[in-house]
């Protein structure tokens, strides 16, 4: 776009059509009615207007950027569609998904990407650090994460993103935060509540829902942080659900009932394996359980 300037002066380095003998020339533009230009207004260095060839030339090349910058931000409004996909199929509010697609595009901008594999890798890269900024509103797995953007066709490692991220955090000034096992009791108490068998099991033991979903929260979120300095590398998700099964079992020792909870059933819940759950129960919680069953 031109400016409303009179002239505008650029320099363009390489062998001109116009002349043999220089070369280095620039081209100065005259901007006519109302700021529009002219091919026939485009001139030389020494203020000449241009031959026919150099003006077909100059057409060419401005058509060729023109229609470059266009490639690429088709390339980037189909990603930032991409993300809102992935927004809505993870259940993320306009917070987070508004957030991942600003983080886009400042960092599709600075970093320079224009290839559209490395577009859905950044995106996926920023998704995941509005994830960290935003994490009690947005309780998603960077496995879930992950398993959303290879069904739309991205084809990369964990890793990779996650070493995205980081650099997107560098250029940006943004921290990439670590997720805590206490940013997935809520979610994971939430999808136990609504499981048609354990609905079934909460009938039959004839004890109130709602109740009971309160106190598994705040047992639950008081065993964990219990145990916040032992837990270690172990993935906060497991953790999370395998402070719900210990937080079960106090509830059951308190009610003097049969515990609710079982690891299959939580299992298929929570969407991790059972030897997952019983090791990390086993190393954080069984001794709290045995030895302080009523705290």
């Amino acid at each position: 776009m031109i400016n409303n300037d009179d002239r505008i002066e650029l320099s363009v380095t390489g062998r001109p059509q116009i002349s043999n003998q220089d070369l280095h020339y620039r081209i100065v533009i005259r901007t006519g009615q109302e700021g529009m230009t002219s091919l026939k207004s485009i001139r030389d260095f020494r203020d000449r207007p241009l031959s026919p060839e150099a003006r077909e030339k100059y057409a060419k090349l401005n058509r060729l950027q023109i229609a470059m910058r266009s490639r690429i931000e088709r390339k980037r409004r189909y990603v930032v569609k991409l993300i809102r996909v992935v927004a809505s199929q993870l259940g993320l509010n306009a917070n987070v998904r508004d957030r991942a697609i600003a983080l886009y595009l400042q960092a599709s901008s600075k970093l320079n990407v224009t290839d559209r594999r490395h577009l859905v890798m950044l995106a996926a890269a920023c998704t995941l650090i509005a994830l960290r900024e935003l994490r009690h509103e947005a309780p998603v797995t960077l496995q879930e994460l992950m398993a959303c953007f290879k069904e739309l066709g991205l084809r990369a490692r964990v890793m990779s993103i996650i070493e995205l991220a980081h650099k997107v955090r560098s250029v940006l000034g943004e921290r990439v935060l670590p997720r805590h096992s206490i940013d997935y009791l809520s979610r994971l108490v939430n999808d136990i509540c609504h499981d048609d068998e354990f609905i079934e099991r909460i009938r039959k033991a004839n004890i109130n829902l709602s109740l009971y979903a309160q106190e598994l929260l705040i047992r639950s979120l008081k065993l964990v942080n219990e145990v916040k300095g032992r837990i270690g590398g172990r993935r906060p998700y497991v953790v999370a659900a395998a402070a719900i099964y210990a937080a079960d079992k106090l509830i059951a020792t308190k009610r003097s009932q049969k515990p609710l909870l079982t690891q299959r059933l939580l299992s298929r819940i929570a969407g991790v394996s059972e030897c997952a759950i019983r090791e990390a129960y086993a190393m954080l919680f069984r001794d709290i359980i045995r030895d302080h069953p009523l705290k």
